[in-house]
């Protein structure tokens, strides 16, 4: 992809990600009135009983490609998933079709390799995020449930997000790494709060595991390893540009210098290369990491919020460039036909009819689309939609 089209497409991922960490700090919604409900539906489908038959779930990428296709069971059983309190920045991103691909980083992108790690360029840390990687560790709701992962591949950003209730958390001190053989978990909807600004992203099915008897749930193992994805949005400069982009590093949180050298990293990346970068948020929002423009989500929402619209505003700008403008022109002329446009257009949630006259040119009607989606505030939405289309096989 043409990178003045990436940099595009990765600005309406970092909107989105400010837009979700203003209110991280409250994952869950309504949630005493939908545990309520919860309990009535699960005595009215019998999933109290314990002869409820939970379909074998063997790995993340399994269940996640039953939640595309519609076919999840009501409950599930796992065997060696491991916990960890990192979720996901947008959960399932990371098997959605055509992530694979974005995550495939080419090689003037990529600062210098190890035997055990990459370090890319801020352009391709920003390409792997938008490709599923990342992680927030969020704070228990007001009634004590928690939003944490369980994976089976013991990768915090491939993995499935559980509500665990504060009596199965007491009562087997459950902590970070433990190794669990679930016999039922219930699988529902999601009460949490994601932005939903773009199609593409909102069009993932909410959805997570429910964890609320210890009966059925056993620890196997603790302090397991298990891998998790620390990001952030860095503002800097580079030339007369001023640029954002995603940065994360991937950890193990069984190491014991497992906090240190996240720490560690994000300080010397800030500053590698010349660069004099600021953070704008910080992944861990019970404990933060690093030092962060906003710390704290709620005081980004009230004290700051004048200052998260600018910053915004210069993302959007951005996004909106000529260079990045012409990119995207440009690569709608090179589909194979005006209804490939017409897909684009619905997916941003363009109604066509808005831009389309019959007989156009496929150039004459890219331009048009382009126009339509400027003038509707939809540049972002349609750059969503070309990202996916091209990375998907």
């Amino acid at each position: 992809m043409d990178d003045s089209l990436l940099r595009g497409c990765v600005a309406a991922r970092i909107v989105e990600a400010l837009t979700n960490y203003a209110r991280a700090d409250q994952p869950l919604t309504t949630s005493r009135r939908w545990w309520r409900l919860a309990s009535r539906w699960r005595s009215a489908s019998g999933l109290r009983s314990r002869d409820t038959d939970a379909i074998f779930v063997p790995d993340d990428e399994s269940f996640w490609h039953s939640a595309a296709n519609n076919r999840l069971p009501t409950s599930v059983h796992l065997v060696g998933a491991a916990l960890t309190e990192w979720v996901a920045r947008v959960p399932g991103l990371y098997w959605r079709a055509g992530s694979a691909q974005t995550r495939q980083v080419e090689p003037g992108k990529i600062l210098f390799r190890t035997s055990r790690h990459v370090t890319y360029q801020p352009l391709g840390k920003s390409q792997m995020v938008t490709g599923g990687i990342g992680t927030l560790r969020f704070p228990p709701a007001e009634d004590g449930y928690r939003l944490v992962t369980l994976s089976p591949s013991h990768n915090a950003s491939a993995g499935i997000p559980t509500l665990v209730s504060p009596e199965v958390w007491e009562a087997l001190q459950l902590s970070e790494g433990d190794d669990l053989q679930v016999d039922r978990a219930i699988c529902r909807d999601m009460p949490l709060t994601w932005a939903s600004r773009f199609p593409i992203i909102s069009g993932i099915r909410r959805i997570c595991l429910v964890l609320d008897d210890s009966s059925t749930v056993k620890v196997l193992a603790k302090k397991t390893p298990v891998e998790v994805h620390p990001f952030s949005v860095m503002e800097y400069e580079d030339g007369n540009a001023q640029l954002h982009d995603f940065v994360y590093v991937t950890a193990d949180t069984s190491e014991r210098a497992f906090r240190g050298d996240v720490l560690r990293f994000f300080d010397d990346y800030r500053r590698d290369q010349g660069r004099d970068g600021t953070y704008l948020t910080s992944a861990d929002i019970v404990e933060p990491m690093w030092q962060a423009m906003f710390d704290d989500p709620a005081d980004m929402r009230r004290q700051k919020a004048p200052q998260l619209r600018l910053i915004e505003r210069r993302v959007e700008e951005a996004a909106t460039h000529q260079e990045v403008t012409e990119a995207l022109i440009r690569k709608l002329c090179s589909l194979d036909a005006p209804g490939d446009l017409m897909r684009l257009s619905e997916k941003a949630e363009i109604p066509y009819r808005r831009w389309w006259i019959d007989g156009s040119t496929l150039a004459n009607a890219a331009q048009r689309l382009v126009d339509a989606a400027i003038q509707s505030d939809r540049q972002l939405a349609l750059l969503d939609a070309v990202h996916e289309e091209e990375f998907t096989p």
